[in-house]
This record gives C-alpha cells, sequence and structure tokens, in this order.
C-alpha cells in the first residue's frame, strides 16, 4: 500500500517515521502487469505534456487527449490502433 499501511498491525506508519522513504520503497513490492499488445499513442505529443485522457462514453475503443499544445486528439485503440483526428486551434491547454 503506497500509503504506509503496515499489514503486520493496524496501525498507519508515515514516511516520516523511523523508517527512510528509501527504506520503505525497497521493501514496497510493485504487483506484476503484462504490458503484451501495448502501444504508444503519444507519439505525436513528444515536446508537449498529454494533460487529460478519457476514454469513450458509449465506445470502450475510442480514447480522447488533450495536449498542452492546445491539440485534441482522437483516438481508436482496437488492433491495430490509429490516431482518427487531431483537432488544433485551442489557444491554451486542453485539460
Amino acid at each position: 500500500d503506497m500509503h504506509g499501511f503496515n499489514y503486520g498491525s493496524s496501525r498507519r506508519t508515515s514516511f516520516s517515521s523511523t523508517a527512510s522513504t528509501a527504506d520503505y520503497l525497497q521493501t514496497f513490492k510493485e504487483p506484476g502487469y503484462s504490458f503484451v499488445g501495448m502501444h504508444c499513442i503519444f507519439d505525436c505529443c513528444k515536446g508537449s505534456a498529454v494533460t487529460v485522457v478519457k476514454f469513450g462514453n458509449l465506445s470502450s475503443d475510442l480514447l480522447a487527449y488533450g495536449v498542452s499544445d492546445g491539440r485534441l486528439v482522437v483516438c481508436r485503440v482496437t488492433e491495430p490502433p490509429s490516431i482518427l483526428h487531431q483537432l488544433e486551434g485551442h489557444s491554451k491547454d486542453v485539460t
């Protein structure tokens, strides 16, 4: 647990207790995830930050993300993934 919950007891520990943050992070085990079949769809945003990501309400294979340079990008995340639209012209970050 990233919040410092001690499974051996019911009390919570903080990062500022006697154990250092480095000690805590060395004992923290990440769950194993498989990244097989994952694709990078943010390549068109090099030099700009992705500021928001949303899946389609009625279609989970659609993904839209906003970029700090004012673009909104709509992607299809099925095989093969593709960028459907890039909307440009916002004067500020898309959030």
